[in-house]
């Protein structure tokens, strides 16, 4: 979900469980988007580990399925591309300085600084806005009753 500040564009990915260091996040400039990845595996518990399983816990019948109740499982991978059509409209290049994330309350933070001239061309469309004149609302034609 993308929920913009005053200074930079900003993403909210939400139910991301691991830590900060699982997840890479890069401009792509042949592409034009933010491209956001985890790694394979999740580092706290690496797949393959033997797990303890309570014994009143049934388990399925079968060399393969208690296998695969002992085992841990990997972590989920993540991918996803997100484009900033502000700076297409702009015709403006994608910097990899400009671009921070944070990681809290299994929530990933992506934040990209808005170039100068998009700062500008918002300021530019907040004055133009407030020059237009509001309609009041005792200039209406309903009446109550």
């Amino acid at each position: 979900m993308r929920k913009d500040t005053k200074m930079s564009f900003q993403w909210r990915i939400r139910n991301l469980p691991y830590p900060k260091d699982v997840y890479s996040v890069c401009v792509d400039q042949k592409e034009r988007c933010i491209v956001v990845r985890t790694t394979n595996k999740n580092p706290s518990v690496p797949a393959g580990t033997p797990l303890r399983v309570p014994r009143h816990v049934p388990v399925p019948r079968g060399a393969q399925a208690r296998q695969a109740e002992t085992m841990a499982p990997r972590s989920a991978r993540y991918y996803k591309k997100f484009s900033i059509p502000d700076l297409d409209r702009y015709q403006l290049p994608l910097d990899e300085s400009s671009l921070s994330f944070a990681h809290a309350n299994c929530t990933l933070i992506i934040s990209y600084q808005k170039p100068k001239e998009v700062l500008a061309a918002e300021s530019e469309l907040q004055k133009e806005l407030k020059k237009v004149k509001t309609a009041h609302s005792s200039d209406g034609d309903c009446k109550t009753q």
